[in-house]
């Protein structure tokens, strides 16, 4: 029981006696004691990915870089002495692993997003995506694409952050284009649709597959593929970490594109660094 007690007078304002108020909070009680034992889980449950993460980022990737490395040696050093099934066999076997290792490194980045408590500062995004681009220069220069990087903003984040939403933001414009067209990324910025002098967007268009409206609301989900992989290689985790990086900036990611056209528009929303009196 919650009790309170409070004087009660007479019209003269002359103390007569205690007013005593009692309101039974056994509800409250018990879900605030429901909400700790469930903060209790979550902080188990984090440990536990972070555990997971250590593991990733050491115990499993070590049997995968030796069969990447081992694999590749014998389909480089051993193709005139095997069949062709074997070199088929071994081809699936190295693509396998690199993709398993592509996978750990996309989960250990999305897991690494709980727990990114580098200060919030501010970051001039030219420099970030320049850096992104030439972390991408192979992939850029095995598909002839062109990345069209317009002035940019100085906007509230860390370099790390911001570096991984734009390497998945860039590299998915890049992938997501079929092989007989060459990729247009094109980046710029422009004032916050809603008006906001705090916040300003940044477009990221490309000219890869449209996205039909009902499968746009899956497409920042963790694991959600809408193509084969055998059409457009990845892991379902680029947009995912997107999506995280935006929302722990304090800002948003939202796409415009439909299906049966010729590109799509990621727009993120973020914090300026400055807000422009007036």
């Amino acid at each position: 029981m919650d009790v309170s007690y409070s004087p009660a007078r007479d019209p003269a304002g002359q103390i007569i006696g205690v007013l005593v108020l009692a309101h039974d909070v056994s509800d409250i009680v018990a879900t605030n004691d429901a909400l700790e034992r469930s903060n209790a889980e979550l902080r188990r449950a984090n440990e536990g990915l972070e555990q997971f993460a250590r593991m990733t980022s050491h115990d499993l990737r070590e049997p995968l870089n030796t069969i990447v490395q081992f694999t590749g040696l014998i389909e480089r050093e051993q193709a005139a002495e095997l069949s062709a099934a074997s070199s088929g066999y071994f081809h699936l076997v190295l693509a396998g692993a690199q993709r398993m290792r592509r996978m750990l490194d996309d989960l250990l980045e999305f897991v690494r997003l709980d727990h990114a408590d580098a200060p919030v500062q501010p970051v001039a995004l030219g420099p970030v995506l320049s850096e992104v681009c030439a972390s991408l220069d192979a992939r850029i220069a095995q598909r002839g694409a062109h990345i069209d990087l317009q002035p940019l903003p100085e906007v509230m984040g860390t370099d790390s952050l911001l570096s991984a939403l734009f390497q998945n933001l860039v590299s998915n414009a890049i992938k997501f284009v079929p092989p007989e067209r060459a990729p247009e990324v094109r980046i710029w910025s422009m004032p916050d649709a809603d008006a906001d002098a705090a916040y300003v967007r940044v477009v990221a268009a490309d000219n890869g597959i449209g996205i039909a409206a009902f499968d746009q609301a899956l497409l920042f989900q963790p694991f959600k593929r809408l193509n084969a992989r055998r059409k457009f290689e990845g892991t379902g985790l680029g947009l995912a970490i997107c999506y995280r990086v935006a929302v722990a900036l304090g800002g948003a990611i939202t796409i415009e594109s439909a299906a049966d056209t010729v590109g799509s528009r990621f727009v993120v929303r973020l914090r300026r660094s400055v807000v422009s009196p007036g």
